[in-house]
Order: structure tokens, then C-alpha cells, then sequence
């Protein structure tokens, strides 16, 4: 039994439409997650200029570093308290590698394997990584070298990306559901 012209024009015209809706869906995809990466790398070294123009003006000599790097410590807290996504984690070490000030919530991090990048000498250079720890979340993590003239300072950043990993999820499911609900149609 030959199929009717009438079937034959219907499945090609779904199998089009399917592939037509599959192939805007991937690329919505794809916009809005290169949107989101772009702008929270762009949160990620705004916070890592608030680090270091924070410990720049400790070397001003008119406070000890130590009191300024509790100062960002307590900020930084203060915001991760209020904030339920976005959070940001920081260390500091000296040239040497010894850590200046470490937040509680960073150390995770570093023993899930938080390989942070080398250090950037420039924030328009500076590198980012993924990092995703089961159990703990998704992580953008960074890395600056600052020259002071109390010695060199490596700033460790980490920035929570796990929110976004639920929104794009969310995203993702919603982009499915209207292919099968068109695809049904």
C-alpha cells in the first residue's frame, strides 16, 4: 500500500518543524549560555578588583595588611550571607605560597581539586576556570598576582556558578518540553 501523498507531506512537514525548532533551541542555548558566562566572568574580576584595591590601600602604610585582609574577609561574608547565588570566596597567599587570610567556605574548593589557574599579571588577562565538585557545586575559579611593596600577593578567587547551572536546567527543560508539546501539534 503506497502512502498517501496527504501522510508523506505531514511527517516531512513535522520532521522539518522538529528540526527547525531543534536547531533554534540549541542555538538559544548556546546565546544564553555564552551570555551568562560572559557576564559572570565579568562579576568574577569586578570582585577580584575589589580584593586588590583593598589590599593596595593597606599598603598605603596607614593600616597592617592583616587588618585589611580581615576587613575584606568580613565584607566578603557579609555579602555571601545576603546573597543567595553569586557568592564569592577568597585566599590569599604571600610570594611564598603561605596563606595570608583563607575563607572557610573556599577550603572545599581546594580540596576537591580547585585547580586554579597561574596567575594573571592583569585583570583583561586573567584566566578562568570550571570547576564542577559533586555535592558542592559549580565553581569559576581565577587567580592574580599583585606586586606591592609589601611583596607579591596571589589572590585565589572562586565564584558560585551553581545557580546559573539551575537556571540554564531550567532553560534546557522548558526548550524540550516546547519541541515535543510543537512536535505533538
Amino acid at each position: 500500500n503506497p502512502i498517501a501523498i496527504s501522510t508523506r507531506i505531514v511527517v516531512v512537514s513535522t520532521i522539518a518543524s522538529i528540526a527547525l525548532l531543534g536547531s533554534f533551541g540549541l542555538f538559544l542555548d548556546a546565546l544564553f549560555t555564552s551570555y551568562l558566562a560572559r557576564q559572570y566572568r565579568t562579576l568574577l574580576a569586578s570582585r577580584i578588583q575589589f580584593v586588590i584595591a583593598e589590599i593596595e590601600s593597606a599598603n598605603d602604610g596607614s593600616e597592617p595588611e592583616s587588618e585589611e585582609l580581615e576587613e575584606i574577609h568580613r565584607v566578603l561574608e557579609n555579602q555571601n550571607g545576603i546573597q543567595r547565588s553569586d557568592r564569592f570566596w577568597v585566599q590569599v597567599l604571600d610570594g611564598g605560597g603561605r596563606s595570608m587570610m583563607t575563607m572557610k567556605e573556599i577550603e572545599p574548593i581546594l580540596r576537591g581539586g580547585g585547580g586554579f589557574p597561574s596567575p594573571a599579571v592583569d585583570l583583561q588577562s586573567i584566566r578562568i576556570v570550571d570547576l564542577d565538585l559533586p555535592e558542592r557545586g559549580h565553581f569559576l575559579l581565577a587567580s592574580f598576582l599583585l606586586r606591592t611593596p609589601r611583596g607579591d600577593r596571589i589572590i585565589n578567587a572562586a565564584l558560585d556558578w551553581s545557580a546559573q547551572d539551575e537556571s540554564l536546567g531550567s532553560f534546557r527543560r522548558a526548550a524540550v518540553a516546547a519541541l515535543l508539546l510543537g512536535a505533538a501539534v
